[in-house]
């Protein structure tokens, strides 16, 4: 009797320990989802501000 209920201890921990690493999976993969969205959103506003510069015209008359 004792060693059905050390067994089915056994079976528990090992499954809250499984859930455990998946919890931890799920974490590092929303981690990496939020970096790689921050990462997208400043090269596409570094993309608009070099399309957004103004550009000065030259003088056309005081050229030599």
């Amino acid at each position: 009797m004792l060693k059905i209920k050390t067994r089915k201890i056994e079976r528990i921990k090992m499954v809250i320990q499984r859930l455990e690493i998946c919890i931890g999976m799920v974490k590092l993969a929303f981690e990496f989802v939020a970096v790689f969205v921050k990462a997208v959103g400043s090269v596409i506003s570094a993309e608009e501000e070099e399309r957004n510069y103004v550009a000065q015209t030259p003088y056309i008359g005081l050229l030599p």
